[in-house]
């Protein structure tokens, strides 16, 4: 129920991102906008929207993994437009020793898609909070500039939004 739930509303953001009209992004810059759609003790899910007015690419890293996408070519003043799902779901079978932590770090763009979901087996005191936050905040930030939007296992999770790697 509460998967569904997730999806439900993830779809709801993304419907109501796409209805809206933004003020102009400088060309050296890009607009993040984050939704957070679930935060209980046992879920996280929020919605990033990346945006800007040039060609580039989204690259998403942490410890043991790089996702990465492109931006697709338009005219010039035209804004593009990148999301980041970020969600994590705790589960702990009362049978088991260990709970699971599924973890899902998805780029996407209008030309392409970058990650997949993770199952993590974490001893059956784990909580979620102590092994996945999220910490970004929505602004304007300058290209090429990594920063960090969540830790997973205490290591930081780092955006960068940059030009075009061709």
């Amino acid at each position: 129920m509460k998967i569904r739930l997730s999806i439900s509303l993830l779809a709801g953001c993304c419907f109501l991102c796409g209805c809206q009209r933004e003020a102009s992004i400088p060309n050296d810059s890009f607009r993040l906008t984050v939704h957070e759609v679930v935060s209980d003790t046992d879920t996280r899910v929020s919605l990033l929207t990346i945006q800007l007015s040039r060609a580039g690419s989204v690259s998403v890293d942490g410890d043991g993994f790089h996702k990465q996408v492109a931006l697709p070519d338009a005219q010039e003043g035209v804004v593009r437009e990148a999301q980041v799902s970020l969600s994590a779901a705790r589960v702990a079978p009362s049978q088991d020793k260990f709970a699971y932590i599924q973890t899902l770090i998805h780029v996407k763009t209008a030309s392409g898609s970058a990650g997949g979901p993770e199952v993590h087996p974490v001893s059956s005191d784990t909580t979620l909070a102590s092994f996945f936050s999220i910490s970004a905040t929505g602004g304007v930030y300058k290209l090429d500039t990594p920063f960090t939007i969540a830790q997973m296992q205490g290591k930081p999770v780092t955006l960068v939004v940059g030009k075009p790697t061709k």
